[in-house]
């Protein structure tokens, strides 16, 4: 799996390339594809589907995290929960104490 920045330096050397710059865009929409995929399949409440369905889905869910694309949405995720917790606390921290 080539990374983030191995796509860049690809990009960066073959600039005037548009057959590896088309590849390059081929391969960035692959990538959203995977991250949008593990959105909706990583997160999906699947307690009421058949023990094949969960299967099925678990399976494909753990092939979908091991794309950097996932991973970096993964981190991204976790990065906007951990500031909106912080904001949260924040806020009712600051609000005043109307139970006096």
């Amino acid at each position: 799996m080539l990374t983030h920045q191995e796509l860049k330096t690809i990009q960066e050397g073959h600039r005037r390339n548009e057959d590896v710059m088309t590849l390059l865009r081929e391969v960035k929409r692959l990538r959203d594809l995977a991250a949008e995929s593990y959105g909706v399949l990583g997160f999906m409440v699947l307690a009421d589907q058949p023990a094949e369905v969960r299967a099925e889905v678990r399976r494909v869910s753990n092939m979908l995290q091991q794309e950097p694309a996932v991973q970096a949405y993964l981190i991204a995720r976790k990065k906007q929960k951990d500031m909106e917790f912080r904001r949260r606390a924040r806020e009712q921290k600051d609000e005043p104490d109307t139970d006096a």
